[in-house]
């Protein structure tokens, strides 16, 4: 496309940056191929992905301001960008025209035939609102509305319907039938325009985005299937059963036989040319060369008309619009809450082809469309079509594309065109008598078979085989009892193989013990090596996504096998100290099995003296509760509730020593814990030695003393703060007895603990080797002993006693490997 490279212009000649051509993509592999006229203004895409963010502003397409390729660049003349909107609108208004002739004949058939010419006029009435709609709110400006051929086919389903059941008071009264057919169409341009513009008014468009791609597929061939039938029906002046049974039989009528030789001679001509405009110049054509002929006396009209050739003409009494009828007679109320279900269809399918061509035109004209703006110009239109009893309308994909290539400069050329169709219907409707029924037929048949080969062909390589099948079904339900049935049958389904799949997928993103992961306590040595070694006593399940249906129970399942093969591999312990903890941190929602299945856990776990903890939730139960938990998941009883998996994993730590004998004791002096860790703490066993020839090893109770001697004891109180946050790292901490809290401090806003430290545990040692500035705050949570080496003091013991200096750095950087390796196993954990 010439435009789509050039830089974009907005309305008011604002300039743009390009837009590429995936700017509307769509799933299952939507492509940017041009429609063809008649073909389903969303063929070859599945659902849409709009590329506009909701409520934001459309990019529109490239405004033609240049030349035509190869033509010299710069502004074209206001006369020829003129010409061009006038152009471009008189073929707008033509196709819509050739379209309207179609799908009014389709509406008005069988029994309805003889006021063809009343739903001809409705069609393009339709065609003419929908044009001025979208030309008044659409986000693109060169976007052209009108009836489309999926709601056109829902639309023909429900007047066939009446029809064909003898609701719609048969041939005995035909303004009486015309009366019930009217209120049906004005009830589905209501129900159209309500539904189209509440989605539109409150921002909805993206939602209908999550329809399953099978149910589009489906309800797309299906609307094809339909209207396939209803064309060759049309042609052969017969209901859709009769003629099944006539083709099974081997005899269709002869006006059937010629509409399927039209619809291929157009499926000819169309791939031979790649022409938009042909199948319209095809109806156009034909219905001149015969109206000219039956006028010369060339051909028999009356035997045509007799024979089915021919559509009957208008009797004097006939009405010239439909909703005219209402005004002698009363529609029927019964007919119309039968039809009910039909006319929920068409808002339906309206809405569903909406997305589909907006997804279609964006990635034709590399533009960018708001939905919610679309979906309230398709609202307008409908509006309008409901004060004439006409054909719901929104986007069409084909004219607007057509639009485009005939390089239309805006608004004008959809308007224009809009006018025209107005014109046309209150001007020349009689001529709608003169169009062939082979060639309206054969226009319906070409446009059903074409969203048939792209729904039913093209879209098989793009499905699993249970997708496939599941489209063919709602395409043989839709076929067999109508729309809402068959599409809500595929929803059903693909609600119930959607939660199926999420049952199948993991709802355990990974799956922990305390031997790789730890909370954020530093603790002694004594008590972390007794932790990792007793770690697969507190097991660790962080979950993900939606726990629903068997979900929460295998998971629950799966948590109580896991404590029990730990408890029969640790046997003997009156209180072993086992844990489960579920992380909820990553889940989106629950459903009430999950609470079950978690008080199920809960009794299952206490009978082996396992804990439960729940994570990633708050003690108050609010989280619980915005995850549909109804009541919440603090009502469990004995359940621990911790609002992040920290927390609760201290909790379950803390118990599992207590099991173990107790936490170990806070050191009685800083000498005896220097000493115990100098001698051989775990992974604390190589011994300093005294520099020089000779010199024997010290031993771990001089090398504490020594480096004791240096050390400034400091008591703190609960709340006192040790170090702030950005002080120089003139010390180095040594918890003796108590906790402390390390806290980032973020400007503006709350501080966040980072971890706690407990009795036996070093801090501050990075920023006082490396001299960094200190990068959080150190503040008591209780009554806390700790002892401090000042910069000075470490710098007198170096010059004075090297072996003691080297002795506390060994120690401080063993302390720092040991940190790091059981970092690098959390690591590996979480991968």
């Amino acid at each position: 496309m010439e435009d789509a490279a050039r830089s974009q212009t907005n309305d008011a000649g604002t300039r743009l940056a390009p837009t590429s051509d995936a700017a509307g993509p769509a799933l299952a592999g939507a492509d940017a191929q041009r429609p063809a006229a008649g073909e389903s203004a969303s063929a070859d895409r599945g659902v849409p992905q709009p590329a506009a963010p909701r409520g934001g502003h459309a990019t529109p397409g490239p405004e033609p301001t240049r030349g035509a390729p190869g033509a010299p660049g710069g502004p074209l003349p206001v006369a020829r960008r003129a010409a061009r909107d006038v152009t471009a609108g008189l073929a707008l208004a033509l196709v819509a025209i050739a379209y309207s002739l179609s799908f009014g004949a389709l509406v008005f058939s069988g029994p309805l035939a003889a006021q063809a010419q009343a739903g001809v006029i409705g069609a393009v009435l339709s065609a003419g609102v929908g044009c001025l709609a979208f030309a008044l709110l659409s986000s693109f400006p060169r976007a052209v509305g009108g009836p489309d051929t999926p709601v056109v086919a829902v639309v023909a389903a429900l007047t066939a319907g009446m029809a064909g059941a003898g609701a719609a008071g048969g041939a005995a009264d035909p303004e009486q039938a015309l009366a019930n057919v009217a209120a049906a169409l004005i009830a589905a341009c209501l129900v159209t325009a309500l539904t189209l513009g509440a989605v539109g008014a409150w921002r909805l468009a993206g939602w209908l985005r999550f329809v399953p791609f099978p149910v589009v597929t489906g309800f797309l061939a299906g609307s094809g299937g339909f209207l396939a039938l209803a064309g060759l029906s049309l042609a052969a002046g017969s209901d859709r059963a009769t003629l099944v049974a006539g083709a099974l039989d081997g005899r269709l009528p002869a006006p059937a036989l010629a509409a399927l030789a039209f619809a291929l001679a157009l499926a000819i001509l169309r791939r031979a040319t790649g022409a938009t405009m042909a199948a319209p110049l095809c109806v156009i054509a034909a219905t001149l060369v015969v109206g000219v002929a039956a006028a010369r006396g060339l051909l028999p009209a009356e035997t045509l008309r007799a024979g089915g050739w021919l559509p009957p003409l208008p009797g004097e009494a006939g009405l010239a619009l439909p909703i005219l009828a209402l005004a002698t007679h009363a529609p029927d109320a019964g007919v119309l809450l039968a039809a009910a279900p039909e006319i929920l269809s068409v808002a339906l399918v309206a809405a569903m082809a909406l997305m589909l061509n907006a997804a279609g035109l964006e990635a034709h004209a590399a533009a960018r469309l708001d939905l919610d703006r679309e979906f309230l110009a398709s609202s307008l239109a409908s509006a309008g079509a409901m004060l004439v009893a006409g054909l719901p309308s929104n986007l069409s994909l084909n004219r607007s594309a057509l639009n485009v290539e005939m390089g239309a400069g805006g608004r004008a050329s959809a308007a224009l065109a809009g006018a025209a169709c107005i014109g046309f219907a209150l001007a020349g409707p009689a001529s709608a008598a003169w169009v062939p029924m082979p060639v309206l037929g054969g226009m319906a048949l070409y446009m059903g078979a074409g969203m048939l080969r792209r729904w039913l062909g093209r879209s098989a390589g793009r499905m699993t085989g249970f997708e496939y099948a599941l489209a063919l079904a709602i395409f043989a339900l839709i076929l067999r009892y109508g729309y809402l049935e068959g599409v809500a049958m595929g929803v059903v389904i693909s609600c119930i193989s959607f939660a199926l799949a999420c049952a199948r997928a993991p709802a355990v993103r990974q799956r922990l013990t305390r031997a790789d992961y730890a909370s954020f306590v530093d603790r002694s040595a004594g008590d972390e090596a007794a932790l990792r070694a007793a770690g697969g006593r507190i097991r660790i399940f962080r979950l993900q996504g939606f726990l629903f249906f068997g979900v929460a129970a295998r998971i629950a399942e799966e948590a109580r096998a896991a404590a029990e093969a730990e408890a029969l591999a640790a046997p003997g312990a009156a209180s072993p100290g086992h844990s489960v903890v579920l992380d909820f941190h990553a889940v989106t929602g629950v459903d009430s099995t999950a609470r079950a299945s978690l008080e199920r856990l809960r009794d299952q776990l206490a009978e082996t003296g396992t804990a439960l903890a729940l994570t990633g939730l708050d003690p108050s139960g609010r989280r619980a509760r915005a995850l549909g938990v109804g009541a919440g998941l603090d009502g469990l009883g004995d359940v621990s509730i911790f609002a992040t998996l920290e927390q609760g994993l201290e909790a379950c730590e803390d118990r599992l020593l207590a099991a173990l004998g107790g936490a170990s004791a806070p050191p009685p002096d800083i000498e005896t814990w220097l000493e115990e860790e100098l001698a051989g703490a775990p992974g604390l066993d190589i011994p300093a030695r005294e520099p020089g020839p000779g010199a024997r090893p010290l031993r771990p109770a001089e090398a504490a003393a020594r480096i004791a001697a240096v050390l400034r004891r400091r008591d703190l109180a609960a709340g006192e703060v040790l170090c702030r946050q950005g002080e120089p790292p003139d010390s180095l901490f040594f918890i003796v007895g108590g906790r402390v809290s390390i806290f980032l401090e973020a400007p503006g806003g709350p501080s966040m603990r980072l971890r706690s430290a407990l009795g036996g545990t070093v801090i501050g040692e990075i920023g006082f080797f490396t001299g960094a500035a200190r990068s959080a705050s150190v503040i008591a949570d209780r009554a806390t002993e700790v002892r401090a080496l000042d910069a000075a003091a470490f710098a007198r013991l170096k010059a004075g006693d090297p072996a003691a200096a080297m002795a506390l750095e060994e120690l401080v950087i063993r302390i720092l490997a040991d940190r790091l390796t059981f970092a690098n196993r959390e690591v590996a954990a979480l991968q």
